[in-house]
């Protein structure tokens, strides 16, 4: 498996973070690890200045030294990635949100990190992690800066949120994860909701009991379609608006060390209104999640 962890070299210990998270994973996947940067100081494939004047030519010039200086730090970075994963370096131009989900398309897998920012600053800045969620066409793995990193040799506990008649990431997670526990997690609509028998679908039993008997019975039958049968299945209420909450709630609950789950948990109209579940399982959860978009080959 091909890794590529986006990092930051432009100050502080931000990449050497990201580094000691993303190494045990590409261990566990028996994969090499390639570091990338994007600059936006770099002129690499930019036209040169249509009308040079000393003060341009000037501008030039220190743009290319900072580049310079950030592809020195980005190959010094990618020395400290022990040699049985070292990949290479992959320094590109532009800013993280639009050029990474380019690089990350001659990938398996894109580690990424988050600062986890909460409140005003959340909504005046939005997340970069965030908004690589909703445009990647390849699985994201999202670690949280200052978490101890998962040891590559750990017996792993993942929380695979699934929706009913739907298998979520069960099939990455049997391909990729072997050895792994894992544990379903269904989030249920409010009490407050219709019945389905009530809204027509007069196939599904119409007492709550029942329902979710049959949800149930549902999530074991998909586990056991893909080789796990046997693994704990668990109904959670749902207390807010976004059922994302619930996940993490049932992830710090259980002590998950990992959280691996499917883009576009919800139809467009909720994501619309409320956002989408798993940017709001990446903010909340209390270990690493791993979003593998809708038609990722198995």
């Amino acid at each position: 498996m091909r890794l590529v962890a986006a990092v930051d070299v432009s100050g502080g210990e931000g990449g050497a973070a990201v580094v000691e998270q993303a190494v045990p994973w590409a261990q566990r996947l028996r994969g090499t690890l390639d570091l990338a940067y994007a600059s936006e100081w770099s002129t690499e494939g930019l036209p040169a200045p249509i009308a040079p004047t000393d003060q341009l030519d000037a501008l030039w010039v220190d743009w290319q030294l900072r580049a310079d200086a950030e592809r020195r730090q980005l190959v010094a970075l990618q020395k400290s990635v022990p040699e049985a994963v070292r990949g290479a370096e992959r320094f590109v131009t532009g800013r993280p949100v639009d050029a990474l989900p380019d690089v990350a398309e001659a990938y398996d897998l894109l580690v990424v990190s988050t600062h986890a920012r909460r409140g005003l600053e959340r909504v005046l800045l939005g997340s970069v992690t965030q908004r690589l969620l909703r445009q990647m066409r390849t699985p994201v793995l999202v670690v949280g800066l200052g978490d101890p990193p998962v040891p590559a040799d750990k017996a792993l506990k993942v929380v695979a949120p699934l929706d009913e008649g739907d298998d979520g990431a069960l099939g990455w997670i049997v391909k990729h994860l072997l050895g792994c526990r894992v544990e379903i997690v269904h989030v249920l609509p409010p009490d407050r909701w219709l019945p389905a028998a009530l809204l027509g679908d007069s196939s599904q039993p119409s007492d709550p009991a029942g329902r979710k008997a049959a949800v149930e019975a549902d999530l074991r039958l998909r586990a056991e379609k893909h080789g796990l049968p046997g693994c704990d299945v668990r109904l959670v209420h749902r207390d807010s608006s976004n059922p994302g909450d619930a996940v993490a709630e049932a992830a710090e609950a259980h002590g998950a060390d990992l959280i691996v789950m499917p883009t576009h948990t919800r139809s467009a109209l909720e994501q619309w209104f409320i956002g989408s579940v798993a940017e709001r399982v990446v903010e909340r959860a209390p270990c690493p999640v791993l979003v593998v978009p809708r038609g990722t080959p198995r």
